[in-house]
């Protein structure tokens, strides 16, 4: 397992603890946040040379966790500083493109809005529904 040898900037984790984070998504402990808990071996495992993470893939630092699937929030580095939700699929194997599945996402913001929220939406019908 490659560690990580940088941390997430102090700015970055502040706003990821603002956030209130909606099922089902979760903001990974700082522990695993340290370590990657395997995330970024994963990624670098699945990807690709002509996927669209595979220029970035040395950058990509996991931050949250879908808890219902295998869907990763990962941040793209200071020089991208963008967000791409990764749907790994743990095969430990480069996957034919356009595998993993992948979502970008401008900011930590969007990310709220266009995934997160949607995602919890989803996520409370269903349950209501049962």
């Amino acid at each position: 397992m490659i560690k990580h040898t940088e941390s997430l900037p102090a700015i970055l984790i502040a706003r990821l603890t603002a956030v209130e984070w909606l099922e089902p998504w979760e903001l990974l402990s700082v522990e695993r946040l340290d370590d990657g808990h395997g995330f970024v071996d994963e990624l670098r495992a699945e990807l690709g040379p002509g996927h669209a993470l595979f220029a970035v893939r040395d950058h990509a630092r996991p931050v949250a966790i879908r808890i219902d699937c295998d869907d990763v929030l990962f941040w793209l580095g200071e020089d991208d500083g963008r967000f791409a939700v990764v749907h790994l699929t743990w095969t430990n194997h480069t996957e034919p493109e356009p595998c993993p599945a992948t979502s970008f996402v401008a900011s930590l913001e969007d990310f709220v809005a266009e995934i997160m929220i949607p995602d919890h939406r989803t996520r409370v019908e269903a349950v209501q529904a049962d």
